[in-house]
């Protein structure tokens, strides 16, 4: 769904007067009602399917799921959200619910804390809002529904919110409009076009560009998530902390689709560890389910492989790293270097997703590397 719509941004504002017109005791229900009719209107399919996981997964929830319950309902779920990626792959988007990628982690996160009994007391109304709050519904963040909760209990009318709110919307449709689809996608893609680089420059310039090309995008679409949920008085969690700075490629797992990447390290990382004891099976595991929520496919588990690996080599290397190296770790310039090396790394693993299948992402790492 495209974001940059002057329809769509008049309905996402109209979310303003549910949120705060209504008495105090009504506005979670009104919050819920203007996230409710915009998916009923878009995706009447994602609109049920939605009530049915939220009225399913709060009756599970409340009536304290034993440890097999709890594990087949994660499963029922985990298998909807297969199905939908089998329906993108097979042409039949159209029937793909809307928001399903997302709001299927929060029901999951949902189950298993209300399994750990981490949650606070909370009305159906309550979870409901959560599940239907509108500015996190299409593209995220993944964001928690403890920290949701205590926002709702908390909200107040804030003017220092609401302004901070109205700029990082503006800040957000500035990177979409301005260097995504301007800068990027007109101005330099043209020069570049006009140029007479070689092959591997070109290849490898491709990957840059699509990488930077889906950061503006994605950290735009959450930008705009933010600063919706600041004019409504909620603290979504940031999702982008400037990727292509990060120093290895561990710390740029900690920058990049944050809500995403911690999901799967609370949720899949950490219990592999806890059960397997290896690391390593853990962090692959993390990265292919990673890299399969994107899409059911042969080049996103090669992606998902080539990150885990790539964490895998990190933590050897912490390891087994002679000891004169760690000395130079507070330098500025292997700092630098560090920053560098990384961003090779990601840069090339954009090969994988740029491209329409594995054999095409070969062909385009053998261009790079070997001209």
């Amino acid at each position: 769904m495209n974001l940059v719509s002057l329809s769509l941004l008049t309905y996402f504002l109209s979310g303003i007067l549910f949120a705060w017109l209504p008495p105090r005791k009504y506005q979670t229900q009104a919050i819920f009602i203007h996230g409710a009719s915009f998916l009923l209107y878009y995706s009447p399919l994602s609109f049920i399917l939605l009530s049915l996981l939220s009225g399913s997964t709060y009756h599970l929830a409340k009536r304290q799921l034993k440890g097999k319950e709890c594990l087949l309902a994660l499963i029922s779920i985990a298998c909807l959200l297969i199905v939908s990626k089998i329906g993108v792959n097979v042409q039949y988007e159209m029937l793909v619910p809307l928001g399903l990628s997302y709001y299927s982690l929060r029901c999951m996160h949902y189950l298993i804390e209300s399994y750990k009994q981490s949650f606070s007391p909370h009305s159906f109304s309550d979870y409901l809002c959560y599940q239907f709050f509108l500015p996190t519904m299409l593209v995220g963040p993944i964001h928690r529904f403890d920290a949701f909760q205590r926002d709702l209990q908390r909200r107040r009318p804030d003017g220092v919110l609401f302004s901070k709110g109205l700029e990082r919307i503006l800040y957000g449709y500035a990177k979409i409009i301005i260097l995504a689809d301007y800068f990027f996608g007109t101005k330099v893609a043209a020069f570049v076009a006009a140029q007479n680089y070689s092959p591997a420059l070109s290849a490898y310039l491709d990957c840059l560009f699509y990488g930077a090309d889906l950061y503006l995008k994605f950290s735009a679409y959450s930008d705009i998530a933010i600063g919706f949920s600041y004019l409504l008085g909620f603290h979504v969690m940031e999702n982008f902390n400037w990727p292509f700075l990060a120093h290895n490629i561990k710390d740029f797992w900690t920058r990049w689709h944050i809500s995403l990447s911690s999901w799967c390290r609370d949720y899949i990382n950490k219990p592999i560890i806890a059960h397997s004891r290896k690391p390593i099976l853990a962090i692959i595991l993390s990265m292919l389910t990673l890299g399969l929520w994107h899409e059911l496919s042969m080049r996103y588990i090669a992606w998902g492989v080539y990150q885990g690996l790539g964490i895998a080599s990190w933590h050897q290397w912490q390891k087994y790293k002679p000891a004169f190296l760690q000395s130079l770790e507070a330098n500025t310039w292997t700092h630098a270097l560090s920053v560098f090396i990384t961003l090779q790394f990601i840069v090339l693993s954009f090969a994988w997703t740029k491209e329409a299948s594995v054999w095409d992402s070969l062909n385009v790492y053998r261009t790079i590397l070997f001209w």
